[in-house]
């Protein structure tokens, strides 16, 4: 099959909607229209063949809309929805899910809950066992302070995929960027757990430059390999630093000076995707 592109982590808003989503709220730039006929565009021009839509908001109506919205996109060949871990229906919820065609997993948020050890407690743990039971990953939004309880759960179920979103967020140039190198270390450790290759120009400063970030990308590498990280844009999120194109060839410029091999290029780019999110892409003709 050839080669193809995924961009492994995008969202669907609509301000329309007044979903409860946090980095708008904070951020009143990302109060936009980012909906299939805006990102269509960006894939094309960037020559990325798919994405994976991921939940924005911790509400299942918000689910549903992300599921109605990327089934008219045929680009858009996985989604990861949401549910509450802890509630006492989540096996029915989490089969109702896995019965739809897009859906591949879950995410948990992880900074808009109460403790740093929230996954680890039992209620959430046996959330976490209904999601391993239908056949979904679980997706969770991860910085260096919640690196211990994502890894109590990776040893709790090995054969459970679990996805850290953005690297578990690298703070690139700034204070815990050492903590964060430690947690990386054991999270690496697991080798069911997969991250990404996004976020990170987001969590660094503003005049963040290519070297600001390699870094933690080759930190990722060592610990992670090519096999487990896969290339995202977290768009429209992206748009706080420099939009969907900037992102795109910054990054290829990092993934160019980190000595990869072709195989381990077009992982990054394409087959780890396929192998997490459990998704078929064929590139698409001209």
């Amino acid at each position: 099959m050839p080669a193809a592109v995924i961009d492994a982590h995008i969202h669907f808003w609509d301000p329309k909607r007044r979903d409860d989503i946090l980095i708008v709220q904070r951020e009143p730039s990302l109060n936009i229209r980012a909906m299939p006929e805006e990102l269509a565009p960006l894939l094309a021009a960037a020559g990325v063949d798919a994405a994976v839509a991921i939940q924005s908001a911790p509400n299942g109506d918000e689910t549903d809309h992300l599921i109605e919205t990327s089934a008219k996109m045929p680009a858009i060949k996985g989604v990861v929805g949401w549910v509450d871990l802890t509630a006492p229906d989540v096996a029915a919820q989490l089969a109702a899910l896995a019965k739809q065609p897009k859906v591949k997993g879950v995410r948990a948020m992880l900074n808009r809950v109460d403790g740093v050890d929230w996954l680890t407690r039992p209620t959430a743990q046996a959330g976490v066992a209904a999601v391993h039971k239908v056949g979904l990953s679980l997706d969770l939004i991860t910085r260096t302070e919640h690196i211990p309880a994502v890894a109590k759960t990776a040893a709790a179920f090995p054969d459970l995929t679990i996805i850290v979103d953005h690297g578990a967020s690298p703070p690139s140039g700034k204070p815990g960027f050492a903590d964060w190198c430690a947690g990386i270390e054991t999270l690496g450790a697991h080798q069911r757990v997969f991250t990404k290759f996004s976020g990170f120009a987001e969590e660094a400063a503003p005049d963040w430059t290519t070297e600001t970030l390699a870094p933690a990308l080759r930190h990722l590498l060592k610990w992670f390999g090519p096999d487990r990280l896969m290339w995202a844009s977290n768009w429209p999120v992206i748009d706080l630093r420099g939009g969907y194109a900037h992102w795109v060839a910054e990054s290829r410029t990092l993934l160019d000076a980190a000595g990869l091999s072709a195989a381990g290029r077009r992982a990054i780019e394409e087959t780890t995707a396929r192998t997490a999110y459990r998704i078929d892409v064929a590139k698409r003709t001209p």
